[in-house]
């Protein structure tokens, strides 16, 4: 995924990258072979550096740790939420660089950004759990609609347009 992209899922609610459907940084090795998500990950932390004005770069050594170790403890984050991190990271939302680029100032912010995405996600599930409770009439729908289909399928009916037997 391009950097760009950061410009995009950065205008989103955290909530909205949360719920989107996308492939987390383990994931990508799965889908695209192995070391995918280091592919995908160097560009993002190369244009922090620059965003930030960072003169001097992470070395090779810093950035294949860096990648490493975001890979290992932030790996199940997906590319929608990282990319809304490093887009609010540039906004000046977390801990910011003093004189070179610090990869433990990058990683302090993602725990930072886990803890939030963490109670946006409860708080979500939350949301969802009151409004079941609030309107289980979409559960008794569901229940009822899988009873009708049972109901046509008994009676032999090949659409669901033709009407079933009554209920017994």
């Amino acid at each position: 995924m391009n950097p760009d992209v950061q410009r995009f899922y950065g205008r989103l609610p955290l909530s909205d990258c949360i719920q989107r459907s996308a492939p987390t940084l383990r994931q990508l090795d799965q889908l695209y072979g192995p070391n995918s998500g280091r592919v995908w990950i160097v560009p993002q932390l190369t244009r922090i550096a620059e965003f930030c004005g960072q003169t001097a770069r992470w070395s090779t050594l810093q950035m294949q740790e860096l990648t490493a170790i975001i890979l290992q403890q932030f790996g199940q984050l997906t590319v929608c939420e990282l990319s809304w991190f490093f887009q609010h990271f540039k906004g000046g939302r977390y801990e910011r660089f003093y004189g070179t680029p610090d990869p433990m100032v990058l990683t302090r912010s993602l725990r930072s950004f886990l803890s939030e995405r963490n109670m946006t996600w409860q708080r979500i599930e939350q949301d969802r759990a009151n409004e079941a409770r609030r309107h289980p009439e979409g559960l008794v729908g569901i229940a009822a609609l899988k009873s009708y289909l049972a109901r046509c399928r008994e009676a032999g009916k090949d659409s669901i347009l033709e009407p079933p037997p009554p209920p017994p």
